[in-house]
């Protein structure tokens, strides 16, 4: 004991340890046991299998009355009030507070730029990059070798024309079947190896600026006319290059700053829900009146799960904000909740006509089948009967 870290009282404490650990995993596992059903179903889930052969009758190919009475609705509405239950809703009032209208008030300076770009720098950084167009020439993959010996010849006579003087730009523009670069003219723009497939890449790479390369160049998308433009050796992109992205960024950033300074300011001034119109007023916003349910999107906005959860758990008179999302925030009043309850029909008038002609179609489907299999009496007569293909499942499994 006396060699014993902490001698006797350490010795009798991790003992202690041992025990309460013990009692823990007697605690949480007595209650875990796998009785012969569970055994049973997940060895079949693992081992059994099957196949079945189904003939499908579909319930929109079925020649059904579309003609609705106001009775029909009536009845399936009446019939089915679980179909049509709204979740408990809140009537709330609130004003939206845009990102959008604060980039007025923002101003970015070339200091503010330059800032920006000194303390990021290695986001600027690149690899050695070229810059090349292309024209593409699609092979049809079941045209065989006359297919593919004709676009290429179409690749090579495009190169004569470019190297008698057309236009690369105006040629990608009217043959190309590149949708992405068409538009452009063939312009790639900027990129490092490892961005294009393996041949269009050597094929840029190794040769130099000003290139019209002279063969045509196969590859998994088809036959490429290329011209290589320039290139760029590896380091950090120009304080130009990457000026208008920075002011976009700084840009957004101090607006969202403007935006949560404006939206907190307001929220202070809106303390109980009676407040919210008189504060609109005087701050020149416009109160925006909904009745939301969960899952129910809402004009303005597109709300965040935060804003949802938020808006949803308030009670009657209470205020909260600035909620929101990226594009806006807003500050919520609610004035009532609103119980759940069965929508009223005028409300959901076109979901009930729907599930009638659905029902319907369904029923006819069901009626069709019955007759083909009483004809034919097997699967294969029955979907002959049909007009229609016995079809295989392959292996199920249970689940």
């Amino acid at each position: 004991m006396a060699r014993y870290p902490g001698g006797v009282a350490g010795f009798e404490g991790a003992i202690a340890d041992d025990i309460v650990a013990r009692k823990w995993r007697i605690l949480a596992t007595e209650s875990a046991f796998v009785d012969e059903s569970e055994l049973e179903t997940a060895y079949r889930q693992r081992s059994e299998k099957t196949a079945i052969e189904y003939v499908l009758v579909r319930s929109a190919d079925q020649q059904t009355d579309i003609a609705l009475t106001d009775a029909d609705v009536r009845a399936w509405y009446d019939a089915h009030p679980d179909d049509y239950l709204r979740d408990t809703a809140r009537k709330i009032r609130y004003v939206v507070l845009s990102r959008q209208e604060q980039l007025a008030n923002v101003e970015i300076t070339d200091g503010d730029i330059q800032a920006f770009y000194d303390e990021n720098r290695d986001a600027y950084s690149h690899p050695a990059q070229r810059r090349a167009r292309h024209i593409l020439l699609k092979v049809d993959p079941e045209a065989g070798p006359d297919g593919d010996a004709t676009v290429r010849a179409e690749a090579e006579a495009t190169i004569k024309r470019l190297l008698a003087g057309t236009d690369f730009a105006e040629i990608a523009r009217a043959i190309s079947q590149d949708p992405g670069s068409r538009t452009t003219g063939g312009d790639l723009g900027w990129f490092a190896r490892g961005r294009m497939v393996p041949e269009f890449e050597e094929a840029v790479f190794s040769n130099p600026p000003g290139t019209l390369i002279p063969t045509p160049v196969k590859t998994a998308f088809g036959y490429h006319v290329i011209r290589v433009e320039d290139e760029r050796a590896e380091g950090v992109a120009p304080i130009d290059d990457v000026r208008d992205d920075i002011r976009r960024q700084l840009a957004a950033r101090k607006a969202q700053e403007l935006l949560s300074e404006q939206a907190d300011r307001i929220a202070a001034r809106v303390e109980t829900a009676d407040q919210i119109a008189a504060v609109a007023a005087e701050e020149g916003l416009e109160v925006i009146e909904a009745t939301v349910r969960p899952g129910a999107s809402m004009p303005d906005l597109a709300p965040s799960p935060e804003f949802r959860d938020t808006v949803h758990g308030m009670e009657t008179g209470t205020v909260r904000g600035p909620l929101g999302d990226a594009r806006a925030l807003a500050i919520v009043a609610v004035d009532e909740i609103v119980p759940a309850s069965v929508a009223p029909l005028a409300e959901v008038e076109t979901e009930v006509r729907t599930a009638v002609l659905n029902q319907r179609g369904r029923e006819a489907a069901v009626a069709a089948a019955e007759r083909a299999l009483a004809r034919g009496g097997d699967l294969e007569k029955a979907a002959k009967a049909l007009g229609s293909e016995v079809l295989e499942s392959g292996d199920l499994a249970p689940g």
